[in-house]
């Protein structure tokens, strides 16, 4: 009421009281069904360095828009409710706190961005629609190290002629280069050639995740090894056929390729009995214990 009273003419409050019974909108109109479009050319959208979460955002959108069943809703017409309705949804999924709250970070992010076409704030800005991590606190579940036991079991077992996997020699290259260099499963199945310096002993290797470069003294165990790789030399990398398989991408860009490496590394894991994750109540994947 304060600036119809301190209006100057009619004419202004006129204009105050037509906005406020909703005849008049600031905003520009745009349908549910064109929003992705107008999001994904605008400057201020997200940029997520992998193609995975670059899919991730459109998914999750399409998921909203499918659950609110119209698409030519107006963006304007988006309510805190309705977010809360499908915040609601989520909670029945299934699924983790962090997958939640990523979709829920998501959702905020894109309407954000459409705030030009918006007359009342993000309907997904509440901190109410996300879950709190104290949810799971009972589902915790410590990662485990293998024992030396273990470790002379995995190695055992990767010598065993019955016991068959894809490229085993290999992921026996892998296993050596895990248990002796320490590095991450990508930075073992891509290691090069020109990294690997036998007379000196000494491996080099600019992690992928972290962008450090390590200098790491072989031991004698995967020396030996190394040397008997460099007769099977095929090209540039030291696994060369996991290498291409680890590289393999689909029609989106997306590295699929990664899993399929994964699958095999924890597929040696079981052979030595240990189950490579954990069922928990109220959610519908596992929780892993041994990566």
């Amino acid at each position: 009421m304060i600036p119809i009273l301190k209006a100057s003419s009619t004419e202004v409050i006129s204009a105050h009281v037509q906005h406020a019974k909703g005849f008049v909108s600031k905003k520009k109109s745009l349908e549910l069904q064109n929003a992705w479009e107008v999001y994904s050319e605008h400057p201020g959208r997200a940029t997520p360095a992998t193609i995975k979460e670059q899919t991730a955002y459109r998914t999750d959108f399409n998921e909203f828009v499918n659950f609110v069943g119209d698409n030519k809703l107006q963006i304007n017409e988006l309510t805190p409710e309705i977010a809360e309705k499908f915040a609601c949804h989520l909670r029945k999924l299934g699924i983790s706190v962090h997958t939640h709250n990523r979709k829920i970070k998501r959702l905020a992010r894109i309407f954000k961005v459409l705030k030009d076409y918006r007359d009342d704030d993000n309907p997904f800005s509440a901190l109410s629609l996300r879950r709190k991590i104290r949810e799971e606190q009972t589902h915790s579940v410590r990662r485990l190290s293998f024992t030396r036991e273990q470790e002379a079991q995995l190695l055992a077992a990767l010598e065993d002629d019955s016991k068959k996997v894809k490229n085993k020699a290999e992921i026996r290259m892998i296993y050596y280069l895990g248990l002796f260099s320490g590095q991450r499963l990508k930075d073992c199945a891509l290691l090069r050639w020109d990294k690997v310096n036998l007379d000196r002993k000494r491996i080099w290797i600019k992690q992928f995740k972290t962008g450090k470069e390590v200098s790491i003294p072989m031991a004698p165990q995967l020396f030996e090894l190394l040397k008997e790789a460099k007769e099977w030399k095929i090209d540039d990398y030291v696994c060369s056929n996991v290498a291409k398989q680890y590289k393999r991408f689909d029609k989106n860009g997306r590295n699929v390729g990664s899993k399929l490496v994964n699958t095999d590394v924890l597929r040696v894991i079981k052979w030595i009995g240990l189950e490579t994750s954990v069922a928990v109540c109220r959610r519908q994947s596992h929780l892993s214990v041994i990566r």
